[in-house]
């Protein structure tokens, strides 16, 4: 994944960089309202009229480093995933006949949309989303450690556990990962059976056995999804 990763390398250190700088922000907020309670508890308007200029100018910095921050990530993961369509459609399109008759045509229709979606959200989402929880919690490590160096520890033990306990589900997350992709794939296989196949359901008469079958389906792929998102 790390070819699909960094295959836009422009695109990816500008989705990263605002990333970073939006979070940052973020973090230095909570020193700038602790500026104001302490300038209002001084009852010194001068200084508090100068920190209230300054958080209102800090605002719009942060209005506009966030819009970046989406913008570019947008653009990259935009780029990235017709990408990698397009490089899962030419490896379809470049089998020979007979291997490409082996797998259902559903499989590959699920594994361009279906697949690629879970890709999208376990790989690339969950990329930015660790990146920045990473930038916060160091800048906010080290904005308690000036503030208090006690509360800092406790903090690291905290997030240690954190990360070690998710640890002991990881086989089981990847099976249920899995669980819902093959059931994914197995409702568009049964969708486009289904449609394809209409006029001959129809000549049979067995439209309730069909839609009870594809009830069964559509009912085990949510319940897998459902596992899958919230465990």
């Amino acid at each position: 994944m790390r070819e699909f990763l960094f295959k836009y390398k422009k695109e990816f250190v500008l989705a990263v960089f605002f990333l970073v700088a939006s979070v940052l922000i973020n973090i230095y907020f909570a020193f700038i309202y602790k500026k104001l309670i302490d300038v209002a508890t001084t009852r010194d308007l001068v200084k508090f009229y100068s920190v209230v200029k300054f958080a209102v100018m800090f605002t719009i910095l942060e209005a506009v480093v966030g819009w970046l921050n989406r913008t570019t990530r947008f653009h990259y993961m935009k780029k990235t995933l017709i990408y990698l369509k397009d490089r899962l459609f030419r490896a379809i399109i470049k089998k020979d006949v007979e291997h490409f008759n082996e797998v259902n045509t559903g499989k590959y229709i699920s594994i361009i949309s279906n697949d690629v979606k879970i890709v999208e959200e376990d790989y690339f989402n969950n990329f930015f989303r660790l990146l920045g929880s990473a930038v916060g919690f160091v800048a906010a490590l080290i904005s308690l450690f000036i503030l208090s160096y006690k509360i800092t520890v406790m903090i690291i033990l905290m997030a240690i556990l954190s990360v070690i306990i998710p640890r002991i589900f990881d086989d089981k997350i990847a099976k249920m990962r899995n669980d819902y992709s093959e059931s994914l794939e197995l409702f568009t296989i049964e969708s486009k059976d289904t449609l394809t196949g209409l006029e001959v359901i129809k000549s049979f008469g067995i439209e309730d056995k069909v839609h009870e079958k594809f009830s069964k389906v559509n009912e085990d792929v949510e319940d897998k999804k459902l596992k899958y998102r919230y465990f």
